[in-house]
C-alpha cells in the first residue's frame, strides 16, 4: 500500500520535472514528442502540475482518459483537456530496426 503511494508520487514528480524543464520525458525525447499549450507555447509550471494531477483521474476508469486521444480530433487526453495542453511531434522518429 505504501509502495503504491510512493510509485504515484515518483511518477508525478518525474513528469512534472521533465515536462516543466524540457517539455518532454525520456520516452518523448526518443519519440520526438513535446508538450505544449494550445497556443504552441511551452507550458508554465502550474499547467504542468495541473496536467500531472489530472492524469491520475485519466487512469481511474480503465485508462479511458489516456485512450481518449483516439476519439478526440485534437488528439488530447482528458488531462490535456483539463490543462489546455497537447502533445505534438517535433519531427518523425527514426526507425530503431531499419
Amino acid at each position: 500500500q505504501g509502495g503504491f503511494r510512493y510509485f504515484i508520487l515518483l511518477w508525478m514528480v518525474y513528469h512534472i520535472v521533465l515536462w516543466g524543464w524540457k517539455g518532454t520525458t525520456v520516452g518523448g525525447t526518443i519519440m520526438k514528442l513535446k508538450l505544449v499549450t494550445l497556443k504552441g507555447e511551452a507550458p508554465l509550471w502550474g499547467t504542468v502540475v495541473i496536467r500531472s494531477l489530472s492524469s491520475l483521474f485519466s487512469g481511474i476508469p480503465l485508462g479511458l482518459g489516456f485512450l481518449w486521444v483516439g476519439w478526440n480530433a485534437e488528439r488530447q487526453s482528458w488531462h490535456d483537456l483539463v490543462a489546455g495542453t497537447v502533445i505534438i511531434r517535433t519531427q518523425e522518429p527514426k526507425a530503431v530496426f531499419a
